[in-house]
């Protein structure tokens, strides 16, 4: 676990998946849809930040060792 976490894709993968339960449980509980529902929309708006958090995060650690 301690290797993933080095990398910037490592940790986009693991911030992605709590991101994406997260937002599963936050579409549950505000709309009341069953789990299959909340899912398929928790997987859009979680995976779009997964990929801007990659970015961001390669850009940042680019800039830091200029």
């Amino acid at each position: 676990m301690k290797s993933i976490l080095r990398t910037s894709l490592g940790r986009a993968i693991v911030y992605t998946c709590g991101h994406i339960l997260i937002a599963m449980f936050v579409v549950k509980s505000l709309t009341g849809s069953d789990w299959i529902e909340a899912g398929t929309v928790a997987l859009v708006e979680p995976a779009v930040n997964g990929l801007w958090y990659y970015i961001l995060d390669k850009v940042i650690t680019n800039y830091a060792n200029i």
